[in-house]
């Protein structure tokens, strides 16, 4: 999903297969604004990851080069989401 300056991309990730598919899906994103010279600023770039997994299990993924940061929660149009999907 793309809104203004904000960029979504998501996957139920269930086994290996998804979770490569993501990250082809992350690099084609990662090609498509570098061909309209609109290039994603990384450092910005956050990973939630919703469910009951462990963080040592988590999947890694990377744009481009850069490896994506996880993150517990992030503001998303005014409202907090939280990975727990708890509100506080």
């Amino acid at each position: 999903m793309k809104f203004a300056d904000d960029t979504k991309i998501a996957a139920v990730v269930s086994d290996k297969d998804v979770v490569d598919q993501l990250q082809v899906d992350l690099l084609n994103l990662y090609k498509w604004p570098c061909d309209c010279q609109m290039l994603f600023n990384v450092d910005k770039c956050k990973v939630l990851h919703f469910g009951g997994k462990s963080m040592d299990s988590r999947c890694v993924y990377t744009l481009g080069a850069s490896v994506i940061k996880p993150a517990s929660e992030e503001k998303d149009l005014g409202v907090i989401v939280r990975e727990s999907l708890k509100s506080s």
